[in-house]
């Protein structure tokens, strides 16, 4: 069908197809950037964002247990060994004398094999998983921890794909004024200021370190929370995109009229 309709079969080709056609292109990410100015010579580039009214700051920073949030479905694979290298970080962490908890958020086919593999390592007040979370309530379960959790590493299957990803959870957590740890890969080295918002770490010891940094000391939590809810504000909130968005199909229009 995708051949009939779109001249190809694979996504990438489908998109390449649909991409030559259009009068311009939208695109989430940077990788993505790339691939179609390669078809096509109007892209925008406009990431996912958030909506910075429904997802607001989080008031304080409290001294009970540091709770360390990801949110994400374990659909497969490559995203259950993501979740596996978050528990050897957080193993790191508490062996470090960091009273702290990791709360998943999410559901899938791997979810079993991540409880149990959880309920190996920890007790049970160093975890806890939340199956299902309406979306209405999210912002809410964010404002309720302390440090957001972003890694993304590919496995050679999911790599282009995984690259090409916005990062929608990081825009999330930075919104409701936490501060974030994430792999420096993809778009969210891009949107992460290293040492202001948060912290871009590569490997499980420095994952685990700035996991740390931001546990022991809650005044940076604090301040790394107001400077990643500006910068949201100010770049990545749906008032900023939405604006950028008009203005370029606005020139993208007029100058089809003009050709025309």
């Amino acid at each position: 069908m995708n051949y009939i309709w779109f001249g190809a079969l694979s996504a990438r080709g489908v998109t390449r197809n649909v991409a030559r056609q259009a009068l311009g292109c939208v695109a989430a990410s940077k990788p993505l950037e790339k691939f179609l100015l390669e078809q096509n010579p109007n892209v925008l580039y406009l990431p996912t964002g958030v909506n910075s009214n429904r997802f607001r700051v989080k008031e304080g920073v409290s001294d009970r247990q540091v709770r360390f949030l990801w949110t994400g479905q374990i659909w497969g694979k490559v995203i259950f060994e993501n979740v596996c290298f978050l528990v050897e970080c957080l193993k790191r962490t508490l062996a470090a004398g960091v009273d702290g908890k990791l709360i998943v958020v999410g559901r899938g086919k791997w979810l079993p094999r991540l409880k149990a593999r959880m309920a190996s390592e920890f007790p049970g007040k160093n975890w806890e998983i939340r199956e299902w979370v309406q979306p209405d309530d999210m912002p809410t379960v964010i404002r309720e921890c302390d440090v957001g959790l972003v890694p993304l590493i590919p496995d050679r299957r999911n790599r282009e794909w995984m690259m090409c990803k916005s990062p929608t959870k990081l825009f999330e957590y930075m919104a409701c004024g936490i501060p974030s740890v994430a792999t420096p890969s993809g778009d969210a080295a891009m949107v992460l200021r290293h040492g202001t918002d948060g912290f871009l770490a590569g490997t499980a010891g420095q994952f685990s370190d700035a996991m740390i940094l931001l546990a022991k000391d809650k005044e940076r939590r604090l301040t790394m929370g107001r400077a990643a809810r500006q910068h949201v504000e100010e770049n990545y909130s749906l008032n900023a995109l939405g604006a950028r968005l008009e203005g370029w199909v606005r020139e993208v229009i007029g100058d089809q009229k003009h050709r025309s």
